[in-house]
């Protein structure tokens, strides 16, 4: 009863999610990430991805049985930097998230504390300063300023220091190392467009909420319940992105 009710809301929602999805394609900056999931099909579990795009205007959830999936256009569009994010998927400019960087530095502490926390504190600085941009209230242009005057060098100094290490390649650092090196210029698209955020973490931390409800259910069986996850994942995001009541916006919508 409870899976008819859910699908036969689906019914009557789909509708505004094509809609969202028309919106936010509309966008020039785009925070995009993927999670697997088990997808169910006859005796087969396969390996489906959840994948989210985070805009200002709202955020799309969409389930698809292939990790290479197409991007819509635009202007930027920032990922973690993982491969099948290339130039057949992402047709504007394409950022990477400077978070992730930071964390393999945090992964390579413990064997090399030293050179790590070297490369850990250039990265917190140039966080600070767009703490300070946030809490200043800055606009676009005038955190472009800030970046190219402060957090620049900050970047060179980096970049420079780095190119001095000589790990071993397959060690945590050797690889934190080599993630930032090949990712030069997409680590460094913020520094040009002070519009762009310097990582992905606001659509990173929506997966947290994705992967708490992989503790309430183990796979996708149909299309239509994929279609369906993905579509309520996106409504309840959007109101949250708007600050408003997900179950009084759901709830308000079916009534009318």
């Amino acid at each position: 009863i409870l899976n008819d009710l859910i699908l036969k809301s689906w019914d009557q929602l789909k509708p505004l999610v094509t809609r969202m999805k028309k919106l936010t394609q509309a966008e020039n900056y785009r925070y995009v990430d993927e999670t697997p999931i088990c997808r169910v099909k006859g005796k087969q579990s396969l390996k489906n991805y959840l994948w989210c795009v985070y805009t200002e205007l709202g955020v799309v959830f969409e389930l698809t049985e292939k990790r290479n999936q197409k991007l819509a256009q635009a202007i930027i569009v920032m990922t973690d930097g993982l491969g099948i994010y290339c130039d057949k998927s992402i047709s504007g400019a394409h950022g990477n998230c400077l978070a992730h960087g930071l964390q393999k530095f945090f992964r390579s502490f413990p064997s090399f504390p030293d050179e790590s926390d070297k490369a850990i504190d250039f990265l917190v600085k140039i966080y600070d300063l767009e703490r300070e941009a946030k809490e200043k209230g800055l606009t676009g242009e005038a955190r472009r300023s800030l970046r190219k005057e402060k957090s620049s060098p900050i970047l060179d100094r980096f970049f420079s220091y780095l190119k001095t290490l000589n790990p071993p390649p397959r060690s945590q650092l050797g690889k934190a190392i080599k993630y930032c090196i090949e990712r030069k210029n997409q680590l460094s698209l913020f520094i040009e467009d002070g519009n762009l955020e310097i990582d992905n973490n606001k659509v990173e931390s929506l997966f947290r909420d994705v992967k708490l409800g992989f503790k309430n259910f183990l796979f996708v069986q149909s299309d239509l319940g994929g279609e369906a996850l993905a579509g309520f994942y996106s409504l309840i995001a959007s109101c949250e992105l708007a600050r408003v009541n997900p179950a009084s916006y759901l709830a308000d919508v079916l009534i009318k």
